[in-house]
């Protein structure tokens, strides 16, 4: 009977979803039937709000990063009314996020302009300000909330946020106040998920949090591998870097060891998964994992995967920072907000092509290990 109800629910969503977004439906179908490996425009754009956050999480994938580039400035209201008339055009996916995309107060005056004009609105949070944005949230048409949590009992997570003595119990509080008011308005429209880091700290523990999400009521869990950089990788993506130029941004914390998880915990870590995927079979939560990847005893070992690896990402995303800068992945500027190339022009400029040619034909570059959008392939 769970099972039934959701898979209809899910239908429904679907359903949904294709009718008020019909542009964005075609364009991915199309995709899909044309065998598109480059899109014509971006399909999803992932913009960076804000450079600033409110916490000091242990593991943060991009806070060397960010922290080297953090700014006064945010992205206005005023950024996303110069690109809109191409986002109305070319109808793609909008991912807000940041730092902490609850930190900018431009946050909901965007999601409701995107979301007016057809636009497929998804936002992450750390959860530490939901409590005080659940009624904005309700109130925007935002399709898609992601929601930190990494653990489920309050000091273990706590630890993990930097030590922050509040963070669990707000994230809680206003997941519970929005998943009520949510259903209670029956918007089923909008999709709550919960995102969650596999670490050490979590691995064999893994089956009990879905349990403690879905009792929650949330929609989704996404089980996120563990980013991370060897000493080794690291030499070979400082060398791969200083060679060609590539790899400004990269997904991972660095790490002392050879390895983040050991081949034993890394097998236990697998059988966690296994179980949560055939309770999330009949269950109301379904379960997600990014990245994928066909040997997670190599990943966690600090092994590169093979050249059968691929990642589309390059070929139909964008980035465009908190600074204005617009990006394709591993932080390969091609072009700015504040000037006067449109993004279409940006997407087909001569920089953009020679990096997705280059994605194209080697697949799998040093800097991509550890990024959630390659699929890593292990075994032949």
């Amino acid at each position: 009977m769970k099972k039934d109800f959701k898979n209809n629910l899910d239908i429904i969503k679907k359903i949904y979803l294709t009718l008020v977004f019909p542009r964005t439906a075609k364009n991915l179908a199309m995709d899909q039937i044309l065998f598109r490996r480059r899109t014509p425009f971006p399909r999803i754009i992932t913009m960076f709000i804000t450079n600033k956050c409110n916490l000091s999480c242990e593991g943060c994938l991009n806070a060397e990063y960010r922290n080297k580039n953090i700014t006064e400035e945010q992205v206005t209201l005023d950024h996303i009314k110069k690109i809109l008339p191409e986002l109305k055009k070319y109808k793609p996916m909008f991912y807000i996020t940041g730092g902490e995309a609850l930190i900018n107060k431009h946050t909901f005056d965007i999601i409701n302009l995107l979301s007016k004009n057809g636009i497929i609105t998804a936002m992450s949070t750390n959860g530490f300000f939901l409590t005080e944005n659940v009624d904005k949230i309700l109130n925007s048409d935002l399709n898609f909330l992601s929601v930190s949590l990494d653990y489920y009992k309050k000091d273990v997570h706590n630890k993990i946020k930097g030590n922050n003595p509040e963070i669990f119990d707000r994230a809680i509080s206003g997941l519970k106040d929005l998943i009520s008011k949510r259903n209670g308005m029956k918007k089923l429209s909008f999709n709550i998920k919960i995102n969650t880091v596999a670490r050490k700290e979590n691995y064999n523990e893994l089956l009990k949090i879905y349990k403690f999400v879905e009792n929650l009521g949330v929609d989704e869990l996404c089980v996120q591998h563990y980013s991370f950089h060897t000493p080794s990788i690291k030499k070979t993506i400082d060398g791969f870097k200083e060679k060609t130029g590539i790899g400004e941004y990269c997904d991972g914390a660095l790490i002392d060891e050879d390895y983040y998880l050991s081949p034993g915990k890394a097998e236990k870590l697998e059988s966690e998964l296994k179980k949560i995927y055939a309770m999330a079979a009949n269950g109301k939560t379904k379960l997600s994992e990014k990245p994928a990847i066909d040997s997670l005893g190599k990943y966690y070992s600090g092994e590169f995967p093979n050249k059968d690896s691929f990642c589309l990402s390059p070929l139909n995303s964008m980035n465009i920072l908190g600074n204005g800068d617009v990006c394709l992945c591993l932080g390969n500027k091609i072009g700015y907000l504040d000037g006067d190339v449109s993004l279409k022009e940006m997407w087909n400029s001569k920089e953009s092509k020679k990096f997705q040619k280059k994605i194209i034909k080697e697949k799998f570059l040093p800097p991509c290990f550890g990024c959630h959008s390659l699929n890593y392939k292990y075994n032949n």
